[in-house]
């Protein structure tokens, strides 16, 4: 929520250190302790939200936009992969949404790296 207030941790006594540079980024999405922080926070929350979004909606229109043509699936698979790339924003939280699903990783599981 976006008000709530709490402190991430990793659950491993030895975190890798992709679980603790996720924990940081974690920690830096909910947490201010200045003004200035409290901003530059929400300002983050709300880029991961609008990425997630994006991705979330491509998978929806992949899976239940009605009538899509090859080249408009084809579109919609680039964009998907794209967005799975590690150079794209907040790529753990999208690797997370394919990881959910059995579905999702049959179809995208390939395009993790």
């Amino acid at each position: 929520m976006p008000k709530e207030h709490f402190k991430i941790t990793a659950t491993e006594a030895q975190p890798s250190l992709e679980t603790t540079n996720t924990v940081a980024l974690l920690n830096a999405i909910y947490t201010g302790t200045t003004k200035n922080k409290e901003i530059a926070s929400e300002n983050l929350r709300d880029k991961v939200s609008k990425e997630l979004a994006t991705f979330t909606q491509y998978l929806r229109d992949f899976y239940y936009e009605e009538g899509l043509n090859h080249v408009e699936k084809a579109t919609l698979i680039a964009q998907i992969r794209r967005r799975l790339s590690p150079e794209s924003p907040f790529t753990a939280f999208k690797i997370w949404v394919i990881k959910s699903s059995p579905r999702y990783m049959q179809d995208f599981g390939h395009f993790l790296s």
